[in-house]
């Protein structure tokens, strides 16, 4: 008699199916991202989606519309999808995701919450840009791809170095920096003269993502796309 008892009372606890998915799935900081919660309920009375950002938490309520529950309809047992208001996530930090319900009598309920971790917006291996000055020297530019979201765990850049790359032969270092996403760099003729399709390319150099105790380094590397006119731009012959 007793496990009979026992599942029937675990069979009236309420189980929530809700699943959350986003939109991008992998945001980056300043990103605008749309929540869809999945779950099961039915078309009456009728809701809103709505997202706000509480601290580190996007908030997603779901609530009837003014007036909605004072419809006479049945309560519908069917899978739904709610689509919640854009937000902003401006920070690269991990967020948590907190869907809720909330019914005609008031009762707001938590069905799901989920982690995310949003990444900086420096996509350092596209980021390299290079303009000539007015002095016939070289203008570089790039983004900062340190990223420390917990204590002890992310990435930070400690040197970038700027390459030319001559195809079939060694790089070339021309200009090394411990800070700073600019440079200017005047090449020697030795350094420009190089042949058709040819590449400039930086390197960030940091500490290995692992814990801070293991001190193994890691490179990351971003390119301007090869350029047959490297020589023109510094006036070379």
């Amino acid at each position: 008699m007793k496990p009979a008892v026992l599942l029937a009372l675990f069979a009236a606890l309420p189980i929530s199916a809700a699943t959350i998915s986003l939109s991008p799935s992998t945001p980056k900081a300043g990103d605008s991202v749309v929540v869809t919660v999945h779950d099961i309920g039915g078309g009456c009375p009728p809701v809103t989606a709505s997202a706000k950002l509480v601290g580190l938490t996007l908030v997603v309520d779901v609530a009837p519309t003014p007036g909605g529950c004072l419809l006479a309809c049945p309560t519908l047992e069917a899978p739904v999808a709610y689509t919640a208001t854009p937000v902003t996530l401006p920070d690269a930090k991990p967020y948590t995701i907190e869907y809720a319900f909330t019914n005609c009598s008031g009762m707001r309920t938590v069905r799901a919450t989920t982690q995310i971790l949003v990444r900086p917006s420096c996509a350092f291996d596209r980021s390299l840009t290079v303009a000539r000055t007015t002095s016939g020297a070289l203008e570089f530019a790039w983004c900062d791809p340190s990223y420390s979201p917990f204590p002890d765990t992310g990435q930070s850049a400690t040197a970038y170095r700027i390459f030319v790359v001559r195809e079939g032969e060694a790089p070339i270092l021309v200009h090394e920096q411990s800070g700073g996403t600019t440079a200017t760099v005047a090449l020697t003729n030795h350094e420009a003269a190089a042949r058709a399709r040819s590449s400039r390319r930086l390197s960030a150099t940091s500490p290995s993502p692992a814990a801070a105790t293991r001190r193994r380094r890691s490179r990351a590397t971003s390119s301007v796309s090869r350029l047959d006119d490297l020589r023109r731009d510094l006036g070379v012959t």
